[in-house]
């Protein structure tokens, strides 16, 4: 009876491990702050949602019609392509430090976000150090009130922005679809 009893936990745990040794290659760096998400655009949901619970990583979801005045550049511009798909979004947002986002349209993954908050100069170098790190030379854009550093590869595009503040700078950085266009029309 006892060697029954710890062959069928030594299954359940092994099935266990599989499956999120299977599924963690997918989402792990998107937990690293500044390297990026490397799960498939396109990924579902429920995997997003998964490996944040096997990871005991707390989060929340909500729509962009319960929280109106949440705002993400890449949202924005998926609403103004197809102003119907704000039914069909939903975010999820971790509990970590940046916070992160991830944007699902239809239950799939489109963007992931991060709000790194009020940052020093140095903080955002580092960011930019480990971003060009992961994504190659950055392609810099400066206003006043703004800089953009651009980067791209392997399928994904990112955009971190430094908004100036009196002392110091807000920071978000975006990550996309290369193709988040043709994601829009074939699905």
């Amino acid at each position: 009876m006892k060697f029954a009893t710890i062959t069928g936990t030594i299954r359940r745990t092994s099935l266990v491990f599989g499956v999120l040794l299977a599924v963690a290659p997918l989402l792990w760096p998107a937990f690293s702050a500044g390297e990026g998400p490397t799960a498939r655009w396109g990924t579902e949901k429920s995997v997003i949602t998964q490996e944040l619970t096997a990871s005991h990583v707390q989060y929340r979801e909500f729509t962009p019609r319960s929280n109106p005045q949440y705002e993400n550049k890449i949202m924005s511009y998926i609403l103004a392509i197809d102003g119907s798909l704000a039914e069909r979004m939903s975010i999820v947002r971790t509990r970590t430090s940046p916070i992160r986002d991830y944007l699902m349209v239809k239950n799939r993954l489109y963007s992931v976000m991060e709000d790194h908050g009020t940052i020093t100069r140095a903080q955002a170098d580092g960011i930019v150090n480990k971003l060009t790190a992961s994504y190659g030379t950055p392609h810099p854009q400066k206003s006043p009130e703004m800089k953009i550093y651009s980067f791209e590869k392997s399928g994904t595009k990112v955009l971190m922005m430094l908004y100036r503040k009196p002392v110091n700078m807000d920071c978000r950085v975006y990550y996309y679809s290369s193709g988040l266009f043709r994601m829009l029309i074939t699905e």
